[in-house]
């Protein structure tokens, strides 16, 4: 089995509401996809495929407020929200994990790690 992962980091801004003020930090979203068998090149998944969906999110959040987008935009509901507009795209995803500057990181995932 082959386990595929790219990363992305990006800047924004986001606050809970009755738990903390507006703030910002810099993110780092790592995608992961599992492919049992290679391509004619020896490719699982292009790093390139991923990386142009990913992209696609990130670009949307990036230097934003999350607040716009995810409600509550806590790491958890950051992973599942960016999860499940790209198991549209890549259905060999298996799992998104997000880092919130040096704080930690949270690993949504359909289960099947």
């Amino acid at each position: 089995m082959y386990h595929i992962s790219v990363e992305k980091k990006f800047k924004a801004s986001h606050h809970i509401k009755g738990l903390e003020e507006r703030h910002g930090h810099l993110f780092t979203v790592r995608i992961t996809a599992k492919k049992k068998q290679l391509d004619r090149f020896c490719i699982a998944i292009d790093f390139k495929v991923l990386r142009s969906h990913l992209d696609e999110i990130i670009t949307k959040l990036d230097n934003g407020d999350l607040n716009r987008f995810i409600e509550p935009p806590s790491c958890e509901n950051i992973a599942k929200f960016i999860f499940e507009r790209l198991k549209e795209k890549i259905p060999e995803l298996i799992a998104v994990e997000v880092t919130e500057g040096d704080h930690g990181s949270v690993r949504y995932s359909n289960g099947l790690l």
